[in-house]
């Protein structure tokens, strides 16, 4: 069995580290595929590296719109993920404007 691959700090918001932590989590997901098999898995897998700082903030923020959607009669399956928007908005948040397209290429 594989060891499952863990972050060893939460993420707070640091510009500097946007991407050892996508590089975190597309190795995860990559490694892990049998887990990781959705969009929203690899979502709120990303919410749950962020913790304290502006990134604790923007995980409830983005948690806090998925609850109201639901809230107000949507399902799960009503919301729409996609880790590329997801990844590339995290950058926007994150990251000096000059560097949002070139993070992870």
């Amino acid at each position: 069995m594989l060891k499952t691959i863990e972050l060893k700090t939460k993420f707070t918001g640091e510009p500097e580290r946007v991407k050892e932590i996508l590089q975190h989590c597309m190795m995860k997901f990559f490694l892990e595929d049998a887990i990781w098999d959705t969009h929203k898995k690899k979502a709120f897998y990303l919410f749950s590296c962020c913790e304290g700082g502006t990134a604790g903030s923007w995980a409830i923020e983005c948690m806090g719109m998925i609850t109201a959607r639901l809230a107000q009669g949507g399902t799960s399956e009503d919301i729409v993920f996609n880790w590329d928007a997801l990844a590339k908005t995290f950058q926007e948040n994150f990251l000096p404007i000059s560097q949002v397209t070139t993070v992870l290429n």
